[in-house]
């Protein structure tokens, strides 16, 4: 599992802007907005800066909607307040609006072309698009005005190991590194880019680098983790994803990922509690849903795997592996019927997996209409020409 940091977005805060405006600011502000919009106070009423503050405090509240009518209201009056106009864009961004959110960014560079924070800010807009290469472009931008900019360059790396260009993105954290040692968002995405590599052992020399700058950082010390369980160090990975949760108890990835290497030393029962932990903590996770149902399947509970894998279909019903392995447990209970309808979902979904093809086959056998399972069996040689299937097979197994 990858946890990419891309760093916070930089506001472009005004100097008469406090930052920190509380609840009550806001309630002061409001009391004077009333007077504003009754007409009480056309001073107010066309004042850019005090709409630009009221958009501050709502979005320090996380009520980005009406920001955006604040910022609005502010270069309604002054339509080249560039701060109104970037701290929009960020609203617009948090409320997942990227496209519009890319046109205010482009009309505060319209304004002001050298503000390296908000080609910055239209560089994130345009990674969450998954426009890596238009986002590299903005970023060196920001980093022609600012060289040493830890935030553009540590962004530039990660739109790289997005497109699977791992090596040019270590160089890039390498070159943030050089410019601040100490910057541990560089040392963790090296991590990331290196585990991306397969070169487990020096992404956890990254990961405790990282770790070593700030030691309660939860992501480092779960990335760890994964990279010690690809490595087969399997209680070292146990740990370092109990250190994740210790400092952050609900981190629902942790608690699955000690529930996978659990499952890998075969302890089902303790790693179905950390299954259970993480479900607890996010219902919807489908993949921990899919892991318990694996778990329980490997216990022999078939009747309960089959309610997760069901969970997992109900989240996500185009969730093959969950068809899949639903269809392997039925088939193992003896229920042949229903392994061949739950196959044909999978095969639905994926007719290109040959496994499920054959699968298919060894039911329809079981259930004497070898006509049919001869079809499946063709269908399975057809789309994977390197593999030799049998014609039959007693058993099946779960992926």
């Amino acid at each position: 599992m990858k946890e990419m940091i891309c760093g916070k977005t930089r506001k472009g805060y005004a100097l008469i802007m406090v930052l920190g405006i509380t609840t009550l600011a806001l309630l002061i502000l409001e009391s004077i907005t009333g007077a504003a919009d009754t007409g009480n106070d056309s001073a107010i009423s066309q004042n850019a800066t005090f709409w630009y503050n009221k958009g501050v405090a709502l979005d320090s509240m996380s009520k980005y909607n009406e920001s955006i009518q604040a910022y609005d209201k502010a270069i309604e009056i002054n339509p080249n307040y560039s701060f109104a106009w970037n701290n929009k864009g960020d609203a617009l961004s948090n409320l997942g609006k990227y496209n519009e959110s890319i046109q205010a960014y482009d009309k505060v560079i319209e304004i002001y072309p050298n503000y390296s924070f908000v080609w910055n800010n239209k560089g994130d807009a345009l990674s969450n698009l998954g426009k890596y290469n238009e986002s590299i472009q903005a970023y060196d931008k920001a980093i022609e005005i600012d060289p040493k900019d830890l935030h553009a360059w540590n962004s530039k790396g990660i739109a790289f190991d997005e497109m699977g260009k791992y090596e040019e993105a270590i160089q890039i954290y390498d070159k943030v590194i050089e410019i601040d040692p100490n910057y541990f968002y560089a040392w963790y995405n090296k991590g990331i880019a290196l585990s991306d590599l397969g070169r487990y052992n020096e992404s956890i020399q990254a990961y405790d680098k990282a770790i070593e700058i700030n030691p309660n950082y939860s992501f480092a010390w779960n990335n760890k983790g994964v990279a010690l369980d690809n490595l087969g160090r399997y209680e070292e990975a146990i740990q370092a994803y109990d250190k994740a949760i210790e400092i952050k108890p609900n981190y629902s990835f942790a608690w699955n990922n000690k529930g996978n290497v659990l499952s890998d030393l075969g302890k089902y029962n303790e790693s179905i509690q950390a299954y259970d932990k993480a479900i607890e903590i996010d219902p919807k996770d489908s993949d921990t849903w899919y892991n318990k149902g694996n778990a329980l399947s490997d216990l022999g509970k078939y009747n309960e795997s089959i309610q997760a894998y069901d969970k997992v279909i109900e989240i996500d019903p185009n969730y093959f592996n969950a068809w899949y392995n639903k269809g392997v447990v039925l088939d193992n209970w003896g229920k042949y019927e229903e392994a061949v309808q739950v196959y044909a979902k999978a095969i639905e979904i994926n007719p290109k997996d040959s496994d499920a093809w054959h699968n298919k086959g060894i039911a329809l056998d079981k259930l004497g209409r070898h006509e049919k399972a001869v079809v499946c069996y063709n269908k399975a040689k057809e789309v994977n020409t390197t593999t030799i299937f049998p014609l039959e097979n007693n058993t099946t197994t779960i992926v």
